[in-house]
């Protein structure tokens, strides 16, 4: 084909008809100029195709990922709502003077005070999106949008219940070591290590006489109540997320 272009335009320059080859030289740019912008549109379009099927694997995976979210979310919450009350139960029998209440019976109370336990899912697909850059892949400004708000209420609830383990470790924690019975508690709570009750004696009503009791199981439903609540918000915005990354 070049051979061919080059021969007529050296005919043409022989024959001295130079109107005829400058018409013909614009026809050459024209036709390379057509050919740069087609492999130019199908180069494009083979990228866009390709975003494209990245963007729907990626939608795919967000929404398997989120559903798990959403089924531990659920086993979760109803635990955080039998720790509160349990919380409350046992702040309501201070000040009594005489507790009708069976040790074994407080012991399933105390041991019910611990059930906030704490939510951290894996999310190996949200996090690779937000190490690499490629959430931009995502063309739904609103998903992108709950996927940020996720990440910083997930980063919020670690804050939260880790102010929660602390009090529990340096201030609940050692308050029950020296009034009650660690191992009674484990048998409450459905442990297979012990058999039988401590035989050591505990001095019930004392306790529920002694106001640092009292303060400290207050806080400690203060602190399930509020992750309870980042709980909640973070299953709403779950709900958000599943449907957005619905494929139909």
């Amino acid at each position: 084909m070049i051979k061919f272009f080059s021969k007529i335009r050296q005919r043409l320059l022989t024959e001295n008809k130079f109107s005829k080859y400058l018409l013909y030289a614009i026809g050459e740019i024209v036709l390379v100029v057509i050919g740069i912008l087609i492999a130019l549109s199908i180069n494009t379009w083979n990228h866009n195709l390709a975003d494209e099927k990245k963007s729907k694997i990626i939608l795919e995976n967000l929404h398997e990922e989120f559903v798990l979210h959403k089924e531990k979310l659920a086993f979760a919450l109803p635990n955080y709502a039998i720790g509160i009350n349990a919380n409350i139960n046992l702040v309501n029998l201070c000040g009594h003077d005489s507790i009708t209440l069976t040790a074994l019976q407080i012991d399933t109370i105390l041991s019910q005070t611990f059930k906030g336990a704490p939510f951290n899912p894996p999310q190996p697909i949200l996090d690779e999106l937000l190490n690499t850059g490629n959430l931009n892949l995502i063309q739904n400004k609103k998903l992108q949008q709950y996927l940020f708000e996720w990440e910083s209420k997930n980063k919020h609830f670690k804050l939260v219940y880790s102010a929660y383990w602390q009090f529990d470790s340096d201030q609940l924690a050692p308050y029950l070591n020296k009034h009650w019975s660690w191992k009674n508690l484990e048998i409450a709570g459905g442990t297979a290590y012990w058999k039988d009750r401590s035989k050591l004696k505990t001095n019930v009503n004392a306790m529920f006489q002694d106001i640092e009791f009292e303060n400290l199981f207050t806080t400690n439903a203060f602190h399930l109540t509020r992750l309870q609540n980042e709980l909640k918000q973070m299953d709403q915005l779950l709900i958000s997320i599943i449907a957005e990354t619905e494929i139909n």
